[in-house]
């Protein structure tokens, strides 16, 4: 506690006079000097020797999703009973950051091949991690806890990307697939910036070139993917609409044929009964052949959205090699190492001084 002159500090029963805290600094200068040049030189390795990482961006603008909800059907929906628009759901922008997480991304992203500036050729992203990549610490204790197989091995048992993307094949990743997919989740991120419209993926690796080349091929693994996902929900809804066409069609053409029969059977009678029963096979006629023509109408468009892989974005700011690294920050390094060396060196002087002139007495 601060006594009212505020020069000394009260611990307990003793008390430290501020000038002795400082005069206790003074005295045990150079040891802190000596501790904040350890903590310099440590810190001027780590800034000097830590692994370089570059990232590269690129931006996309999603496609408007045309579906059934662009046709005029809000009257045969509500009469049918069932919402069309609704069966052809769309992988929103805001799911792209999931898809990147997925293994199926990810082994599809193995099979890319990049260059690097200690490699005539290029090599597949796989290939990089598994045998050329300088891991931390951290991930190479894992390697050898899990008892990673060698390239050999590991080609003999390669998952493929397009057998994972099928619920009926479930597949069991290898312990080498499952570390690089780990390592590929904190290297890849997509960011929806839903005011403007338009998404980034960034992806971070050690060289300028190959974090280029693995976002160029992030954006067009994406947009494969989601193509895919269009393209098996398009035949999904096909079949329905195809069965809901035919019955509609059956339906439809035994209405006609009722509606026939009973003119061709009243022709000459004038009865109100008659007319009643022809209204009623005639509108009976009339709805049928709405819900046929609708139904129509979705079927040659389901046909087409099946045949058709647009691209789902387009891209407005492509991929280029960065020139500036994202790390290290050498200056903040080593700002930090000095600032922790500066702290723990005043208190160790601190420590010492005060043990000798408190606890020696």
């Amino acid at each position: 506690m601060r006594n009212t002159n505020g020069d000394k500090v009260k611990y307990g029963t003793n008390e430290i006079d501020l000038s002795d805290l400082l005069n206790a600094v003074w005295k045990g200068r150079t040891l802190l000097i000596k501790i904040i040049i350890v903590f310099t030189v440590i810190g001027l390795n780590v800034a000097l020797f830590s692994p370089k990482e570059y990232i590269a961006t690129t931006t996309l603008i999603p496609h408007d999703e045309e579906s059934y909800a662009s046709l005029d059907i809000s009257g045969f929906e509500s009469f049918s009973g069932i919402n069309f628009s609704q069966r052809m759901s769309e992988i929103t922008p805001p799911i792209y950051n999931q898809i990147i997480k997925s293994k199926p991304f990810h082994l599809k992203l193995m099979q890319t091949k990049l260059n690097f500036s200690h490699f005539d050729e290029a090599i597949s992203l796989y290939e990089y991690f598994i045998k050329h990549h300088k891991n931390t610490f951290r991930q190479s204790i894992k390697k050898y806890v899990l008892g990673l197989m060698d390239m050999d091995e590991q080609s003999r048992c390669q998952t493929s990307a397009d057998t994972l993307l099928s619920p009926f094949n479930p597949t069991r990743l290898t312990q080498n697939q499952k570390f690089i997919s780990e390592l590929l989740i904190d290297r890849i991120s997509v960011e929806h910036k839903s005011k403007y419209g338009y998404i980034a993926v960034s992806c971070r690796m050690p060289e300028a070139l190959a974090a280029a080349q693995l976002t160029r091929s992030c954006s067009e693994v994406l947009q494969s993917i989601i193509i895919d996902y269009k393209l098996e929900t398009a035949k999904h809804s096909l079949e329905f609409i195809q069965q809901r066409y035919n019955e509609s069609e059956k339906n439809y053409n035994e209405f006609q044929k009722k509606l026939a029969l009973f003119r061709d059977q009243n022709n000459n009678i004038i009865g109100t009964s008659a007319l009643v029963e022809s209204d009623r096979l005639n509108d009976a006629c009339k709805l049928a052949f709405i819900s046929y023509s609708q139904l129509a109408i979705l079927l040659e468009k389901s046909k087409i959205e099946v045949k058709e892989s647009t691209p789902v974005f387009t891209v407005i700011e492509p991929s280029v090699v960065p020139v500036e690294r994202f790390k290290p920050k050498r200056a903040l390094i080593m700002v930090n190492w000095i600032f922790f060396g500066a702290i723990t060196g005043f208190w160790i002087a601190f420590g010492k001084e005060y043990y000798k002139t408190i606890f020696l007495k």
